[in-house]
């Protein structure tokens, strides 16, 4: 045989190797091969092939790296099979050593094993896989550097505790050092990496702003990539989320006017991103909604908000919802904020939404901004009251696919609203339709102001439709303390029926039969005194002993001074 012959086995032996490990790989990508190759024990046989043939040149032993990566990728109990094989020491030996494609390779399993659950995480972490990240993520290589910011990332996002397992070990200033490095790549993952230690608490946020990483994340906003952007305005709205103090971290890092630019930006998910950062700054004080304000961020977030969904609205990207809830922060710091947010025909907007959106979560959003925004005073609540949005309010609060969330802040958003309200055409609807527990915030309102009662009284049904005012009462258990509200000029006081013989210049003795009862009740209104406007009954409903007739129901007066 000749030489070539002879060197030719050897090349066919290498090739059929590469391709060996090539194949393996490929069918790892594909998620249905997973189950078959589990009960194959595939990952314990290419670990001993993999052990056996250390000598295996650079691109074979790569590929056989890589191919480890990809089996454990998008599967828990293989990466928990390889760590129970006792695999995950040697990964970590040769993450220190080999090129810039050996340690990428190498990293690339180990982040593919700490992605799935905390467990996975800590398991590596305890073994000195974050120490080996941190060594990595001191290589000149900017591929090497990727890989071990990704990992750390993985780490960081499940835990607080990981997190800050991370901060410990010297992880933020090279993550810093990451954000200024020319590759548009290492700095999209390592702004990733601070926007999921940031995330956790407070303390791991200001860590984040003592390491002096906000201003690079905010001078990554002026980059172009649409990527970049979208993380930095996460790991931003990370950072400001959590108190007053980070928030001016932020604000000091000059963000305005640059964030309220990327509200217009193509990308939803960097305009929602963008609404975010606004919404978590606007709520920390009244000071740095102001800042907001003076920015001209009310106008900005509500050209997102009047925008038309495209075919192609995606919901998880909608950047409404963050609008609406920073526009709900504002207008509830003060009574002037509210006005301006109002001033800029707000209420509308919002209205809109209301009337033509079919998610929960932003019709929560929704209802809850409309009560910041009427809660102040009689003005407010009648620019809310004027758009006749109290009606679409109790229609989501009675509809039973309504959520419980949802039920709760329409009826949250109609008490703060209707406490205040003195607009007769927006409560007397109300009057109809609301159920007891809304129903008792509208009494109120008519009790507090004479021009009310007197427009009210004068209307033919009067006597028929106050008593609807009062089907809250039917809740009242017998025996209660009998109420007596002074409101103004006015008093309602509310009697049993067995003390309503004490009224008059004659003294009456409580009815015995339900024909005396009925008697007595009419001539009681018709021949009651000229100080009582009104005079009529709620009934309570059966109760365990005594006629019902006589002591579930009760007598209501309207007595005027």
């Amino acid at each position: 045989m000749t030489t070539r012959s002879i060197l030719q086995v050897f090349e066919n032996y290498q090739k059929a190797r590469l391709t060996f490990v090539q194949t393996v790989a490929d069918l790892a990508l594909r998620s249905q091969n997973n189950e078959i190759m589990k009960k194959a024990n595939i990952l314990g046989k290419f670990a001993v092939c993999y052990v056996r043939n250390m000598t295996f040149i650079e691109i074979i032993y790569c590929r056989f790296t890589e191919t480890f990566g990809r089996l454990v990728h998008s599967d828990s109990d293989m990466a928990m099979e390889l760590i129970e094989i006792g695999f995950l020491p040697t990964l970590l030996q040769n993450a220190t050593s080999g090129n810039k494609y050996q340690k990428a390779a190498v990293l690339f399993v180990l982040r593919s094993i700490c992605r799935h659950n905390e467990k996975l995480a800590e398991i590596v972490v305890k073994n000195g896989g974050l120490q080996t990240f941190v060594y990595c993520l001191e290589d000149f290589e900017p591929t090497v550097k990727e890989s071990a910011a990704w990992g750390i990332g993985y780490i960081s996002r499940h835990s607080k505790k990981l997190a800050q397992e991370c901060v410990n070990n010297g992880i933020l200033p090279l993550l810093m050092l990451c954000l200024q490095e020319p590759e548009i790549s290492l700095k999209q993952i390592a702004t990733s990496a601070v926007a999921d230690i940031a995330k956790h608490c407070e303390d791991l946020a200001m860590c984040v702003g003592d390491a002096g990483i906000v201003p690079h994340l905010v001078n990554n906003l002026r980059n172009s990539d649409e990527k970049l952007k979208r993380q930095s305005l996460a790991a931003l709205s990370a950072i400001a989320k959590h108190s007053s103090e980070l928030a001016e971290v932020v604000v000091e890092a000059e963000i305005f006017p640059t964030v309220l630019q990327h509200l217009s930006h193509p990308c939803p998910v960097v305009r929602r991103n963008a609404a975010a950062v606004i919404r978590d700054i606007s709520k920390q004080s009244q000071e740095l909604t102001q800042l907001v304000v003076n920015s001209g961020g009310i106008a900005a977030l509500l050209q997102i908000i009047l925008q038309q969904p495209s075919k192609e609205f995606d919901l998880n990207n909608d950047a409404r919802m963050p609008c609406v809830t920073a526009l709900g922060f504002i207008a509830g710091h003060s009574p002037q904020l509210s006005m301006t947010v109002i001033g800029c025909r707000t209420v509308q907007s919002l209205v809109g939404i209301l009337n033509s959106s079919s998610d929960d979560s932003l019709l929560i959003a929704t209802t809850w901004a409309l009560g910041q925004i009427g809660k102040h005073s009689p003005e407010h609540s009648q620019a809310v009251a004027s758009t006749n949005v109290f009606q679409r309010l109790m229609e989501l609060y009675e509809r039973p696919e309504s959520s419980a969330d949802l039920k709760a802040k329409c009826q949250n958003t109609l008490k703060l609203c209707l406490q205040n309200c003195l607009l007769i055409s927006a409560l007397e609807p109300l009057l109809f339709q609301a159920p007891p527990e809304i129903l008792k915030y509208v009494l109120g309102q008519y009790s507090k102001s004479r021009d009310l009662n007197r427009a009210y009284i004068s209307v033919p049904w009067a006597h028929t439709h106050i008593c609807l005012l009062l089907k809250f009462l039917a809740t009242m258990t017998v025996g209660e303390a009998v109420p007596v509200v002074n409101i103004g000029n006015n008093k309602i006081i509310i009697f049993t029926e067995s003390q309503i013989f004490s009224f008059g210049t004659e003294k009456r003795s409580p009815p015995t039969s339900q024909a005396e009862f009925d008697f007595f009740s009419t001539h009681l209104t018709s021949d009651a005194p000229p100080t009582f406007q009104i005079c009529f009954r709620v009934k309570l409903g059966p109760i365990s002993s005594g006629p019902a007739w006589f002591t579930s129901s009760l007598l209501c007066l309207v007595y005027a001074d």
